[in-house]
């Protein structure tokens, strides 16, 4: 892929800022997922080959699946805050205030740069620099930029972009994926990736008790067929959050859109939605104060589960017959 010439100007301006700067913070979106830490760890990467000292933050406890990439444990989920963080360097987040703990970096957001680095189409451009590819990954993205800059990537930071660039295609198998993302994906093979071996690692290395989420997710199932929809529901104790069901049920011939609610401890409700046609469910994300992807979407709402549930599947239904009218 050929950046942009916008992206490629902004990166070389980035490149200026990284340089003169001494303690960045890199951060992600809530509930963060393999691209959002897979890219940063990479990031934190390059910014110390230019000598910064680098705080990776995300405040949320990181999936199990996410704690055998390279550096995970380098991910702290505490800001020192006596720390003068020169520079703040967001990674696949629509909006800062999709990043858990927002309210920390109010007071620096005045006086420190601000850089964005994303692939979400309805990015707020909320940054001093704003990198906003439409791309399969922000973890592509930071391929692309690491290449420009000319920065040797070592095996166990290719295989966190090699992560984020598979989780976020599934697989390569999601619309997302171009030939620009199998090009990025070579390149890192190159640097030393072992496919089969990370395949393994992400997606056939599930503990068994993720089988009792998965269980509970399957004897919930609910399939509307008249509108090709299927939602499956997961209250508190119905297994651990080992598992992401939204990839089971979207296998489902007879439908195009689903969508899986899951309980947390707090009572608030998470919810996965996903598109093998025409409905965009970012629309649906977004009367509720979510975001994301046309095909790809999240949501989290207050409880009770049940109330969520009936909100956001009358929404669903309504944009399912919205494209079915036009």
């Amino acid at each position: 892929m050929k950046l942009s010439e916008k992206t490629q100007a902004t990166a070389d301006e980035i490149r200026t800022l990284a340089l003169q700067s001494k303690q960045c913070l890199v951060t992600v979106h809530q509930d963060p997922d393999a691209d959002a830490i897979g890219s940063a760890i990479a990031w934190a990467h390059l910014l110390r080959q230019f000598g910064c000292n680098v705080t990776v933050w995300a405040e949320d406890p990181l999936d199990d699946y996410l704690l055998c990439l390279p550096g995970a444990e380098t991910v702290s989920q505490h800001i020192d805050m006596s720390v003068n963080y020169d520079s703040i360097w967001v990674l696949d987040n629509t909006s800062i205030e999709r990043i858990r703990g927002f309210e920390l970096l109010v007071p620096m957001l005045s006086a420190v740069p601000v850089v964005n680095i994303d692939h979400h189409r309805d990015n707020t451009m909320f940054g001093m620099y704003n990198i906003v590819e439409d791309i399969s990954s922000v973890g592509e993205l930071v391929t692309w930029i690491a290449r420009r800059w000319n920065i040797p990537l070592p095996p166990g930071i290719a295989a966190c972009l090699y992560a984020a660039i598979a989780c976020d295609t599934g697989r390569f198998l999601y619309s997302n994926t171009t030939a620009s993302t199998f090009e990025a994906a070579s390149f890192l093979i190159a640097q030393g990736v072992d496919p089969s071996e990370w395949g393994t690692r992400l997606f056939e290395s599930l503990p068994a008790q993720a089988m009792v989420t998965l269980n509970s997710a399957l004897h919930n199932l609910v399939i509307d067929f008249e509108h090709r929809f299927a939602y499956t529901t997961l209250p508190l104790g119905a297994g651990p959050d080992l598992v992401k069901p939204i990839d089971f049920i979207r296998q489902i011939k007879e439908a195009d859109v689903f969508a899986v609610f899951r309980e947390e401890a707090d009572h608030s409700v998470r919810i996965n939605l996903r598109s093998k046609g025409s409905v965009i469910v970012s629309r649906v994300a977004h009367q509720f104060g979510g975001g994301g992807h046309p095909k790809a979407a999240g949501i989290r709402l207050s409880g009770p589960l049940d109330c969520a549930v009936a909100r956001v599947v009358a929404a669903v239904l309504d944009e399912i017959n919205d494209v079915a009218n036009h």
